[in-house]
């Protein structure tokens, strides 16, 4: 039997859909919305469905 190399685990999930940004985008998503920017302007800079940045940052207040 052939040993299997051992390969470090390089992304934060197991098992299914590989997340659409990286943790750097979403925070730069983050400071765009909270800087005014239109979720709307965000989700085309980061080709990302405007319920997914609802989702992710909800309107407070």
């Amino acid at each position: 039997i052939a040993s299997v190399p051992s390969v470090p685990l390089q992304c934060h999930y197991i098992g299914g859909r590989r997340p659409k940004l990286t943790p750097e985008q979403w925070a730069q998503a983050g400071c765009l919305i909270r800087a005014g920017v239109p979720r709307q302007q965000v989700a085309i800079i980061y080709d990302a469905g405007l319920s997914t940045l609802y989702r992710k940052f909800p309107v407070l207040g």
